[in-house]
């Protein structure tokens, strides 16, 4: 799985994503530790959308992809996707509001029956 910010750019078109794939460190650092993926994004006033890129298939009530959202220190928000995934699926786990690390799009999540998006 791969973990993705995506920061809107002014213009429609220009989105600037950051991930381990493509480092961006004025927008978030990515490392992984074993099976886990940290990323730290970088304070501003913006909202930044999430995501889950999958690179192997998931199936359903097997191993499973879990995020955690910190903000001083204090965890916000934590959210799992359960449901089977195909490769190059994407999960969108929703808004983080970088001013108070909070996850304001809860309907992006699965456990809160959101469509599938691929």
């Amino acid at each position: 799985m791969k973990l993705r910010a995506i920061e809107e750019g002014p213009k429609a078109k220009s989105k600037k994503e950051c991930s381990l794939d493509v480092p961006r460190p004025e927008l978030c650092q990515v490392k992984t530790h074993g099976a886990y993926t940290h990323m730290v994004l970088r304070a501003s006033t913006k909202r930044l959308p999430l995501e889950v890129v999958y690179v192997d298939e998931r199936i359903e009530k097997g191993p499973l992809v879990c995020v955690q959202l910190y903000f001083d220190g204090a965890r916000t928000t934590e959210t799992c996707d359960r449901q089977h995934r195909d490769p190059a699926e994407r999960w969108p786990i929703g808004i983080v509001e970088m001013e108070s690390g909070k996850l304001v799009d809860p309907t992006a999540t699965p456990d809160a029956g959101a469509p599938v998006t691929k």
